[in-house]
C-alpha cells in the first residue's frame, strides 16, 4: 500500500503499483496478454461497456460491441459465460468469456460503505460501484485471424485431392481387370461354345 501511495504521489499511472499487479484478475489478463503477444495470429484484451480504463472500452455499434452485448444478455439469462462469432469482413474469430466478480473484487468494486478510504472510493481512487459477487464486469476477448487456418485447410484439401485421384485411378484399373476376368472370359467361352454348336460340334 505504501508503494501505491508513492506511485499516486509521483503522478504515475496506478498500473505501475506493485499492488495493482497482484490483483488476481489483473495478473490473469497480464499473463494472457503476454502469451498472446508471442503469437502473431492471436490478440488478447479486456473489453467492458463501463470500463474504468478507456483502453478497455468498446466502440458502440462495432462488431466487438455486438458480441459483448450478446454475452451480457446470455450471462444475465444464465445461459452462458462465453460467446464467439466470426467477423466475416476481417476473417477473424472472436471469443469472449465473462469476467465474473469474486470476493476479491469487492475490495474495489463492492459496497460503498466498505470503502477503504471512507469516501466511497477504492484504494486506487476510483468510485466503488456497489456490485455484487457473481456480477459480470467486462470480458476477456481473444481474436484469432483465420487466414492461416484457411490456408492450412486449402493445403489439406489440395493434398487430399492429390492423394485421392491416384487411388481412384488405381481402384478403377483393378476393378476393370477383375471385371474382365469375371465377366468377359466366361462370355468369350460361351461364344466359342455357341460357335462350335453352330458348326455342328
Amino acid at each position: 500500500m505504501a508503494d501505491l501511495e508513492k506511485v499516486k504521489r509521483e503522478g504515475r499511472p496506478y498500473s505501475e503499483a506493485k499492488f495493482f499487479n497482484t490483483i488476481p484478475v489483473v495478473a490473469g489478463w497480464t499473463s494472457a496478454n503476454n502469451a498472446a503477444s508471442r503469437d502473431e495470429e492471436i490478440s488478447f484484451k479486456i473489453v467492458s461497456d463501463n470500463a474504468r480504463n478507456s483502453d478497455n472500452s468498446v466502440i458502440v455499434g462495432s462488431f466487438e460491441d455486438e458480441l459483448l452485448r450478446q454475452l451480457i444478455r446470455d450471462y444475465k439469462a444464465s445461459e452462458s459465460e462465453k460467446a464467439h462469432k466470426i467477423d466475416e469482413t476481417k476473417n477473424e474469430l472472436h471469443f469472449m468469456r465473462a469476467i465474473q466478480l469474486t470476493q476479491d473484487c469487492m475490495l474495489c468494486h463492492g459496497d460503498l460503505d466498505t470503502s477503504p478510504t471512507s469516501d466511497g472510493k477504492d484504494m486506487i481512487g476510483f468510485a466503488m460501484e456497489n456490485w455484487q459477487i457473481g456480477d459480470m464486469h467486462g470480458a476477456y476477448h481473444v481474436v484469432m485471424s483465420l487466414d492461416k487456418v484457411d490456408a492450412e485447410v486449402a493445403s489439406a484439401r489440395w493434398w487430399g485431392i492429390c492423394v485421392t485421384i491416384p487411388i481412384v485411378i488405381f481402384v478403377v484399373i483393378i476393378f476393370t481387370v477383375i471385371m474382365r476376368k469375371m465377366v468377359k472370359k466366361p462370355i468369350d467361352d460361351l461364344i466359342d461354345t455357341m460357335q462350335a454348336v453352330f458348326t455342328g460340334d
